[in-house]
């Protein structure tokens, strides 16, 4: 009898504690922007033929260092939340992740070199105005975060909880591009310049390291708002070859649980 009654003591047990797990899950989308740049380097010697001329990859490196500066990026993100205890959860995310890097070129004069790809590169306009160009590298990902989330702060209510999160994120590259944007001038009668050679060689699978925090808020009965501000960084390059970019980013996903009731 004692035996009968420790089983069914811990069937319940378990029962209860798959039930909580399930009541406690959740499914969320977000939209994610932020601000995102990279540390660039090479100390290569090795040649390559940069229109006319021939540079070394440590001298294109140093060229597009001393250009450095954020730019925003963007992702779109599905989330499964599970429950874990009181208070740990863990977050598994699917989605879109754009990351990169921005390089400047500021105030322009007749003669300078720009990228291989915008005109003949180089300026031949002699107007007497400023001119300067973007270049945003983008690396495209199918992005697969794991996250674990620990609760910090919950308000009285209980409408209001703040988590800290940290995780890694697995990267598959969609495609990596350069888009050139022109400023105050024009080459061949256009501003804006898609450029594939970009004389970086981008992994086709990269990893990230995570942290921040999340914050889910009731905003009434039917409705929990999402909003998730991380860090990420690239700790081994996402290039191989002569140049090494290690890219960086900090970025808000906001958004809303979904209501499971409904979807299923």
């Amino acid at each position: 009898m004692r035996l009968l009654l420790t089983l069914s003591l811990v069937v319940s047990l378990s029962y209860s504690s798959i039930a909580q797990s399930e009541d406690e899950s959740s499914f969320a989308i977000t939209i994610g922007g932020g601000f995102t740049s990279a540390s660039h380097q090479s100390s290569s010697q090795k040649q390559f033929a940069f229109n006319q001329n021939q540079i070394s990859y440590q001298q294109f490196s140093d060229t597009i260092n001393n250009g450095l500066t954020p730019r925003l990026n963007l992702s779109v993100h599905v989330w499964y939340n599970k429950f874990i205890s009181n208070k740990w959860n863990l977050q598994v995310g699917l989605g879109y992740l754009e990351s990169g890097f921005r390089r400047r070129q500021e105030d322009l004069k007749l003669n300078d070199i720009t990228h291989p790809g915008i005109g003949n590169g180089q300026i031949n306009d002699f107007a007497n105005n400023r001119k300067d160009v973007n270049y945003d590298y983008r690396f495209h990902y199918i992005n697969l975060p794991v996250l674990v989330n620990y609760d910090i702060f919950k308000t009285a209510d209980l409408k209001t909880n703040v988590q800290f999160s940290a995780g890694i994120s697995f990267d598959l590259l969609v495609y990596h591009n350069m888009v050139a944007r022109l400023k105050n001038f024009t080459v061949d009668e256009k501003e804006t310049f898609r450029i594939k050679e970009t004389f970086h060689q981008p992994r086709t699978f990269s990893f990230q390291l995570n942290t921040g925090f999340k914050i889910e808020h009731k905003a009434d009965k039917n409705t929990t708002l999402v909003f998730q501000p991380m860090f990420g960084y690239f700790p081994i390059s996402t290039t191989s070859g002569e140049m090494k970019v290690n890219p960086y980013y900090f970025m808000l996903h906001a958004g809303i649980i979904l209501d499971t009731n409904k979807l299923f």
